[in-house]
């Protein structure tokens, strides 16, 4: 009995590593296209003004672009609303299979007329789509790990960041003049293998407990149909109470603690990626060589490197809840920072930009593990799928907020650096 035990164990956390990895990724390949896809109504001669490196004159002007806050707002708005309506209307009554379909066919659809288009309004209904596809993903699969021992949401999580990282880099690699140079399209175009491994991973590496394929019914889960992780002696399956709406929407009023403080560190850290970032210019000298495009997308780098980075670090999520509210004071104070330096390009080189923006990542990726992880321990077991479901609205809810702030900033920095 123990060693299929072990065995079931290793798939299931590798499935819900692939599942991080591959409902994140599209969304952060889109996120590290945000300069370009804003771009894609204009000339090429507009383009190449913006293929070299920056000039000392060129990193204290706005360059007229519209704000990547807008490709932002379309990233998040469609995951918002349907995390919110998923866990409330639709999870009670649709199998976890016929969600999944939904997930990874939405995926696929989305990179592949993003890939596609050379109109920026199609790009957008195509961000559009990867946004429903990563937040009914999200709403999903955090879910499903109710299920399953409390260890394959550190999985989930590591995933997650995996998806941050590779997406931007490969992202930032694949279209950096200096390595591969290729173009946006074609690098969409070769991401389109990511839905095929989404597929895999929970049709084939997954354990499913309780013939959980059912397609068109929620599964009810006995306590018969239970599979026992030895090692940890938890419940890999935990039948979950039936509810009615009004039940549903009383139990997130105890989540609320945990919702809040994790959607202002989403705020701050999106405000800072989106609004500000695109002014955090540096010259050929102390910029590596960067063009101004290639700034952009390398922040993404390190800014996912940092959530990759604390988003797997089991330590996290052993330490005080206090961390929770300590979190929202740090990053608020990295958008206020960050701001100023918008503003007065007060830091010599690009190098401690990266460094901070790599904390920053740090904090949010700290924030999301240890909501979670503090989640799946205390609410009761019987409502923990409905509970996991639900604080992920937090993090769109504070990316969505973030959007309007960005679009806004992005105005307000650009008239403030005009009357310099």
């Amino acid at each position: 009995m123990g060693q299929p035990n072990r065995k079931n164990k290793w798939r299931s956390h590798l499935a819900f590593w692939l599942f991080g990895v591959c409902n994140n990724i599209a969304y952060s390949l889109m996120l590290g296209a945000a300069a370009d896809i804003i771009n894609r109504d204009k000339t090429e001669i507009e383009v190449a003004k913006n293929s070299t490196c920056l000039a000392p004159s060129q990193t204290r002007k706005c360059d007229g672009h519209q704000s990547t806050g807008i490709v932002l707002l379309a990233n998040i708005l469609p995951a918002l609303a349907i995390q919110i309506m998923a866990p409330i209307f639709l999870s009670h009554r649709l199998s976890f299979t016929c969600r999944q379909l939904i997930v990874v066919g939405t995926q696929a659809g989305s990179l592949l007329l993003v890939a596609s288009t050379k109109s920026f309004g199609w790009s957008l209904v195509g961000v559009a789509l990867t946004s429903f596809s990563s937040g009914f993903g999200e709403s999903t699969l955090v879910s499903l790990a109710s299920h399953y021992p409390k260890s394959t949401l550190m999985a989930w999580s590591s995933g997650t960041g995996v998806a941050g990282i590779s997406g931007s880099f490969l992202y930032a690699a694949l279209t950096e003049p200096h390595m591969a140079n290729l173009s946006p399209e074609t690098t969409l175009h070769l991401s389109l293998f990511i839905p095929l491994i989404f597929a895999v991973a929970f049709w084939v590496i997954l354990d499913h407990p309780g013939g959980i394929f059912a397609l068109f019914k929620k599964q009810k889960l006995s306590a018969a149909e239970m599979i026992e992780d030895t090692s940890s002696n938890e419940k890999m399956v935990e039948a979950q109470r039936s509810t009615s709406l009004k039940e549903r929407i009383y139990l997130i009023k105890p989540l609320l603690p945990y919702m809040i403080p994790l959607a202002l560190v989403y705020i701050a850290e999106y405000t800072i990626n989106q609004g500000i970032t695109q002014f955090l210019l540096f010259d050929c000298a102390t910029g590596l060589g960067l063009t101004r495009e290639s700034q952009y997308r390398w922040y993404s780098v390190l800014y996912n490197m940092g959530v990759f980075i604390s988003r797997s670090m089991v330590c996290i999520t052993n330490m005080h809840s206090i961390v929770i509210l300590i979190l929202p004071i740090l990053q608020t104070a990295n958008l206020v920072f960050f701001y100023f330096e918008a503003l007065n390009s007060y830091l010599p080189h690009i190098g401690i930009t990266f460094l901070l923006i790599l904390f920053e990542g740090l904090f949010g990726g700290a924030s999301y593990i240890k909501t979670i992880n503090d989640v799946h321990a205390k609410v009761p077991p019987d409502v923990r799928e409905f509970s996991l479901a639900i604080v992920t609205i937090s993090d769109s809810a504070g990316i969505m907020i973030a959007a309007f702030l960005a679009i806004g900033l992005h105005n307000q920095l650009c008239d403030q650096l005009a009357m310099i």
